[in-house]
C-alpha cells in the first residue's frame, strides 16, 4: 500500500491549521469586566453555561479557536452585546455572575458604576479592585462560617422510595464524623441502577446533615465536567473566587480555602479516582459522598454503604409508585412481577409505568415470562441481571407500532453520547413527526425509562443496553437512517456545492457528526468530497473549508477523527478495487490522508505518556485530541500505553468510554514481548467496570509466561484493584522462605490493601541481609500501622539506622532538642548525621516522610529543617533540596542565605534552581556558561532556563554570545531558545548558520525547528549546507516537513524522500523516527 512511502513522524510539536490572530481590542470595551469574566469564566465550558442562561446560545457564540485567548474571546461576546445580539444583554449578564458568584463584589460594582453609585471610570483605566482581592473578599466571608451559595441539591423525585438501612448508615457517618485530619469519604456503591442517585439526594437533603455542614452542601454530578479541573474550578465558582492563573495550583488552594468550612461536597456518578482526587479537598470538619458502581476506585478508609436491591416490601412500594397503585391491592400477578424483576428497581420502573400506561399486571407478568431468556443471553452475554434485559424486552415490546418504529430508528446515535432532540426530529422527519411531535415522543419514552430525557439542554441518552438492543435488530435499513440523518444537514446547508455554513449558524451536532455518519451510511465519495473542500484565505493561498469551520467552533479534534474516518474508507476501497483505475484512485486517497495524517502523528509518537496526560488534565488538548493522537501511534505497546493513560482520566460527556477500553485492549493484546503484554493489559484493570476486570486479569497471567519476578510486582499493583484475585498468591509468596528482597517490595506495596500480608512480610523482612532493604521496608509498611506494631517497625528501623553507620553525633542531639514527635527522635537523629552513605540515608528519610501520619509531619519537617540550618553551606545538596520543598514559599529563601555560600558550585545550584532568590540564580548562569563541556553546560542550562526571570534570560544569552567558537554558541543558545522572545530566537538561527561543520549545524537547526515562526521555515532549509550526510539531512527535513505547509511542504518531502532513500533501511529502523507506510 502506497508502494513504500515514508511518513515523516517527528516529535516536535505542530499546531494544524492556520493560527487564529484574535481581535484587535476597540477603545470603547469594558476592559476591566472582560478581564473579569476571562477570569471566572475562563473555558469554552463555564463561559457557554452562563451566557446560555441569559439567551445565549452556543451555536450563536464566537468560536474558541486555538491560540484565542479569554480576553479575546469574551471582548467580541462584550462587542455582539453591544451590537444587540441580546435584548440588554450586558446587565443580564452581570446579573447572572452576580447570581454564580455572591460573594465576590466585582460584578455589583460595574453594575453600581453604570448607575451612577459612584464616578464611572475612564475608558482602559483598572479596576481599583483586584482579582486578589475577589478571592480575599470571598475567603474573608467563607472564614466566619457564612453559608456559601450555588450547586443547590436537588430533591428526590415523587416516585422516591427511600431505603432505611443504607440511608441511615450514610447519614450517621456524615453527621457523627469526628473531628480529624482530614475529611470524611461516604461512598454510595451498587450496579448500574440500583437507584444511587435517589439515595444520595435523600441522604444529603437530611436535616441532620444540613445542620452538621452549616456552610453548604453542594451537588456536582461527574458527568457534566469534561475535567477535573473543570470540576474544581465549579467548586471556585462557589466560594465566589477567582481560580488561581496555575492549574497546578487548583487543589492546594482549595484546600487552603475549605481548611476551616463546615462544607459537603457531593459527587454524583463518579467514574474515575482521578476526579475524587481532585476534589479530596475538604477540611478536618468537611465530608465527600459520592456515588460510583465501582467501589475500587474509592479511596481507602472511606465509609462504603452498598446500595442493594430492594427487598420484598421496597419492591412491592416502588412498583405501586410507578403503576399508580395501592401497595396493599397488587395482585398474585403483580407478585409475579415483583419476583421476576428480582428487586432492581430500573426494571420495577419500566414494568410499573407500563401498569400506569394500561397494561394489565396480568399482561405485563405474562411478558416477562415468555421472554426469550436464551435468546436474551445471546445477544448480551456477560451480563448479570436477566431480569432487566427481560424488561427492556417487553418495555420495548408493548410500544405502538408506529413509536416502537420510530423507537428504534434512535439506534442511529449509538456511540454518539447525548443527543439533542433536534437530531432525532430530522431522523423521525421521514415518518412526518414535526420538531414538537417528536419533543413529546422523547419525552414520552422518557416516561417510560426507556431513555433519559434532560430537560435543561434537550438531550436525550439511551442505556447502553438499549443501544444494544436496537443494534441486534436494526439489519439492512441502518445504513439508510445515517444516510438519511447526513444528507438532511448537508440539503439544509444548501449541499457541497454551496460550501458550508459558519460554527455560528451551524447544528454542532452535525457539524461534530456528519463524518460518522457518512461513514457508516457508505457515503464514501461524498465524505472524500467533504475533506476536500477548500476556501481562500490570502490572495495567494486556500484552507481546507472543513478544518475551517471546525476549527472556528474550536472543535479541530474532530478533524482529526474524521480525516481517520476517511482514511479508513479508502483503505477499505483499495482492498476491493478490482480495475487498475480503482486502485490507482484509491492509492491516491490513502496518499493524500497519509499526507494530512502525517503532521499530526508526529506529535503523539514522541509525546511521553505522563506529558500526554498533563496536556489533557491542564486543557491543552481535549480529551478527543488527545485519543485521535493515540489512535495514529504505531506501536502496540507505546499505544497501549498512552491509552492507558488515556482511560486514566476522567472523560467528558459523549465520550465512549467502552469503545476507548475496546481500542486499548486490541492495543494491549497485540503488544509482541510477553512481559510488556502483561502490564499492559494490567494498566487497564483500574480503568474498566468491576465486570470486566477479571477476564483482563486473565489475559495478564497468560502472558507472564510462567516468569516469576514480573508476576509478583503485577500482583501487587493489582493488589488495589482486584484484591480477590490476587490474595492467595501473595499469601504464598509471603509465606516462602525462598522470596527474593524483590519480591518482598513488592509484598509491602500490596499490604497496604491486604493486611493479612503483614505478619508473614516481617518475618521475611528480618532475614534479609542487607541493613539498607530491611529500614526502608519497615519504615514502608508505616502505612497503615497504629499502635505496638508501629512502635516495633520504628524501633527496628532505629537499629537498622544505627547499624548503617548513622549513629547519633552532635547535630543529632541538637536535632532532638526541636521537639520531633515521639517515637522518631532516634530514627531521625540516626538519619540526619553525616555519617555513612548519604544515598541511603536520604531515601530512607524520604520514604519516612511519605509514610508518616499527617500529624506527625510538622514536627519531623522542623526537625529536618533544622538539621539543614546547623549544617550551613556544607549541607548535603539533595538534603537541602528535600528540605526547601518541605518549606512554605515565604520560608525558603530565609534558608538559601543559610545554605549557600561562596563556594557553591555550579552543580549545587543547578539543583537548588526552583527554589533560588534573583541573586543566586544570576551567580548559577555565570557559573553555567563558564562551563567548558559541552554535555554539562547544556545540562546545567537546561536545569536553570525554566525557572530564569526575563533580565536573566537575557544575561544569560549575553554569555552565551561570549563564548569561544561559533558551534558552542549556537548550541547553548538552542538550550534557552524556547524561553527567548522573537529577537532572540532569531539571533540563535543567526549563530546556528554560522556552524562550519554541516552536520553540526544541521542538528542544531533541527532542534531550533519548533522554536521559529512558519515564515523562518524556508530560510532553515536553505540553510542546509551541501555536503550534508542523508542521514543528517533526514533529521532536518523531518522537522520541517511537520510544520511547513503548501507548495514549501512539498518540496521538503521531496528532499526527504530524496535523502532517505539514500540512507540504509536498517538505519532507518533503528532511527526510530520514520514509519514506512505500506
Amino acid at each position: 500500500m502506497l508502494g513504500g512511502m515514508l511518513l515523516i513522524l517527528t516529535g516536535r510539536a505542530l499546531r494544524l491549521g492556520a493560527r487564529f490572530q484574535g481581535w484587535e481590542m476597540v477603545d470603547d470595551l469594558p476592559a476591566a469586566e472582560v478581564q473579569a469574566f476571562a477570569r471566572m469564566f475562563p473555558d469554552q465550558w463555564s463561559a457557554n453555561r452562563v451566557l446560555a442562561s441569559i439567551g445565549f446560545p452556543r451555536e450563536h457564540q464566537p468560536g474558541w479557536a486555538g491560540g484565542l485567548s479569554a480576553v479575546d474571546w469574551w471582548s467580541e461576546v462584550f462587542r455582539q452585546l453591544a451590537a444587540g445580539k441580546v435584548v440588554n444583554g450586558r446587565r443580564r449578564l452581570l446579573d447572572a455572575a452576580r447570581r454564580e458568584f455572591s460573594g465576590a463584589p466585582i460584578f455589583a460594582s460595574f453594575e453600581a458604576a453604570e448607575e451612577g453609585a459612584g464616578p464611572r471610570r475612564a475608558i482602559g483605566q483598572r479596576h481599583s479592585l483586584r482579582a486578589h482581592e475577589i478571592g480575599a473578599s470571598a475567603v474573608g466571608i467563607a472564614a466566619k462560617g457564612r453559608r456559601m451559595a450555588g450547586l443547590p441539591v436537588p430533591y428526590p423525585n415523587d416516585k422516591f422510595v427511600p431505603r432505611p438501612a443504607v440511608e441511615e448508615a450514610a447519614v450517621r457517618a456524615l453527621a457523627d464524623v469526628a473531628r480529624g485530619s482530614q475529611g470524611l469519604i461516604v461512598a454510595l456503591t451498587g450496579m448500574s441502577g440500583s437507584g444511587k442517585t435517589l439515595s444520595a439526594q435523600h441522604v444529603a437533603n437530611d436535616p441532620r446533615v444540613r445542620e452538621k455542614f452549616p456552610d453548604g452542601v453542594w451537588w456536582l454530578d461527574a458527568r457534566d465536567f469534561p475535567s477535573a479541573t473543570s470540576c474544581q474550578a465549579e467548586v471556585f465558582r462557589v466560594l465566589g473566587e477567582l481560580p488561581p492563573d496555575s492549574i497546578a495550583s487548583f487543589k492546594p488552594v482549595l484546600q487552603e480555602r475549605l481548611t476551616e468550612l463546615r462544607c459537603l461536597i457531593v459527587l454524583d456518578n463518579l467514574v474515575s479516582e482521578e476526579l475524587i482526587g481532585a476534589l479530596d479537598v475538604v477540611g478536618r470538619d468537611g465530608a465527600i459522598l459520592v456515588t460510583t458502581t465501582d467501589r475500587e476506585i474509592v479511596p481507602y478508609g472511606a465509609v462504603l454503604c452498598e446500595v442493594q436491591n430492594f427487598d420484598l416490601d421496597g419492591s412491592y412500594q416502588l412498583l405501586s409508585e410507578y403503576s399508580r397503585s395501592e401497595s396493599t391491592v397488587l395482585t398474585q400477578d403483580a407478585a409475579k412481577v415483583v419476583g421476576q424483576c428480582g428487586g432492581l428497581p430500573l426494571a420495577l420502573a419500566i414494568c410499573g409505568a407500563m401498569v400506569g400506561s394500561g397494561h394489565g399486571w396480568g399482561e405485563v407478568a405474562s411478558l416477562l415470562e415468555s421472554a426469550d431468556l436464551g435468546a436474551l443471553k445471546q445477544r448480551f452475554r456477560g451480563y448479570p441481571n436477566y431480569s432487566l434485559l427481560a424488561a427492556l424486552e417487553i418495555g420495548v415490546g408493548v410500544l405502538a407500532a408506529d413509536d416502537r418504529a420510530a423507537f428504534g430508528d434512535l439506534v442511529v446515535f449509538a456511540g454518539c453520547g447525548p443527543v439533542p432532540v433536534v437530531a432525532a426530529w430530522r431522523v423521525w422527519s421521514r415518518r412526518g413527526l414535526s420538531e414538537l411531535q417528536s419533543l413529546t415522543m422523547i419525552r414520552n419514552l422518557s416516561r417510560r425509562s426507556l431513555l433519559t430525557y434532560r430537560n435543561e439542554d434537550a438531550t436525550f441518552a439511551l442505556h447502553e443496553l438499549l443501544y444494544q438492543y436496537l443494534l441486534s435488530s436494526a439489519g439492512e435499513e441502518l445504513p439508510q437512517l445515517h444516510a438519511h440523518l447526513a444528507q438532511t444537514y448537508l440539503r439544509d446547508w444548501g449541499g457541497l456545492d454551496a460550501a458550508l455554513p459558519s460554527a455560528q449558524n451551524g447544528d454542532e451536532y452535525g457539524l461534530t457528526h456528519l463524518a460518522f455518519h457518512l461513514e457508516h451510511a457508505g457515503l464514501d465519495e461524498t465524505l472524500h468530497r467533504l475533506l476536500a473542500l477548500e476556501v481562500p484565505v490570502r490572495s495567494a493561498s486556500t484552507t481546507n473549508r472543513w478544518f475551517a469551520v471546525l476549527e472556528e467552533a474550536g472543535w479541530s479534534h474532530h478533524y482529526l477523527a474524521d480525516i481517520d474516518r476517511a482514511w479508513r474508507c479508502a483503505r477499505r476501497a483499495t482492498d476491493r478495487a478490482t480495475e487498475p483505475e480503482e486502485l490507482a484512485s484509491s492509492r491516491a486517497l490513502e496518499m493524500h490522508y497519509a499526507l494530512v495524517t502525517s503532521s499530526v502523528v508526529g506529535i503523539a509518537v514522541n509525546v511521553p505518556t505522563p506529558l500526554l496526560s498533563a496536556l489533557v488534565q491542564r486543557g491543552v488538548w481535549s480529551f478527543a485530541t488527545a485519543w485521535a493522537y493515540c489512535g495514529m501511534v504505531a506501536d502496540p505497546l507505546a499505544r497501549a500505553r498512552a491509552l492507558a493513560a488515556l482511560a486514566r482520566l476522567p472523560a467528558p460527556p459523549g465520550i465512549d468510554r467502552a469503545l476507548l477500553f475496546t481500542h486499548a485492549s486490541v492495543a494491549a493484546a497485540a503488544v509482541n514481548e510477553a512481559t510488556d503484554r502483561a502490564w499492559a493489559f494490567s494498566a487497564l484493570i483500574p480503568c474498566v467496570p468491576a465486570e470486566d476486570r477479571p477476564t483482563l486479569f486473565e489475559a495478564a497471567m497468560a502472558a507472564t509466561g510462567g516468569r516469576r519476578r514480573s508476576p509478583v510486582w503485577l500482583l501487587a499493583r493489582l493488589a488495589r484493584h482486584v484484591p480477590y484475585l490476587v490474595r492467595h498468591e501473595l499469601l504464598t509468596v509471603a509465606r516462602s522462605e525462598d522470596a527474593l528482597a524483590t519480591d518482598i517490595s513488592a509484598l509491602v506495596l500490596a499490604s497496604r490493601w491486604l493486611p493479612e500480608l503483614r505478619s508473614p512480610l516481617r518475618a521475611r523482612i528480618a532475614e534479609l541481609r542487607n541493613p539498607h532493604w530491611r529500614m526502608c521496608l519497615l519504615l514502608s509498611m508505616l502505612s497503615g500501622a497504629s499502635g505496638p506494631e508501629r512502635s516495633l517497625l520504628l524501633a527496628d528501623a532505629q537499629s537498622l539506622a544505627v547499624e548503617l553507620n548513622a549513629s547519633v553525633d552532635k547535630t543529632g542531639a541538637a536535632v532532638r532538642a526541636t521537639g520531633a514527635a515521639d517515637g522518631l527522635t532516634g530514627l531521625l537523629d540516626a538519619l540526619l548525621s553525616d555519617r555513612g552513605d548519604n544515598e541511603l540515608r536520604l531515601d530512607a528519610l524520604r520514604t519516612l516522610l511519605a509514610e508518616l501520619p499527617k500529624d506527625d509531619q510538622p514536627d519531623v519537617i522542623d526537625t529536618v529543617v533544622t538539621a539543614v540550618r546547623r549544617r550551613g553551606p556544607a549541607v548535603n545538596t539533595a538534603l537541602a533540596r528535600l528540605a526547601l520543598s518541605l518549606l512554605p514559599a515565604a520560608d525558603r529563601p530565609a534558608l538559601t542565605h543559610e545554605i549557600i555560600g561562596e563556594d557553591t558550585d555550579v552543580n549545587a545550584l543547578c539543583t537548588l534552581a526552583p527554589f533560588l532568590p534573583h541573586r543566586h540564580l544570576a551567580r548559577a548562569v555565570d557559573l553555567a556558561c563558564r562551563l567548558t563541556s559541552k554535555t554539562r553546560r547544556g545540562r546545567a542550562l537546561d536545569q536553570l532556563a525554566p525557572h530564569l526571570p526575563v533580565d536573566l534570560l537575557r544575561h544569560a544569552l549575553q554569555a552565551v554570545l561570549d563564548l569561544d567558537t561559533p558551534a558552542q554558541r549556537a548550541e547553548a543558545l538552542v538550550r534557552l531558545a524556547p524561553h527567548l522572545t522573537a529577537p532572540g530566537r532569531q539571533q540563535a538561527f543567526a549563530a546556528a548558520s554560522e556552524v562550519d561543520d554541516p552536520d553540526t549545524r544541521v542538528d542544531i537547526l533541527a532542534d531550533l525547528v519548533t522554536c521559529l515562526p512558519s515564515a523562518s521555515l524556508s530560510a532553515i532549509a536553505d540553510a542546509v549546507p551541501p555536503g550534508t550526510s542523508p542521514l543528517a539531512q533526514v533529521t532536518i527535513f523531518s522537522a520541517l516537513t511537520v510544520r511547513a505547509r503548501g507548495p514549501l511542504q512539498e518540496n521538503i518531502t521531496t528532499q526527504l524522500l530524496d535523502a532517505a532513500r539514500a540512507v540504509p533501511l536498517s538505519t532507518l529502523n533503528s532511527w526510530g523516527e520514520l514509519r514506512v507506510v505500506g
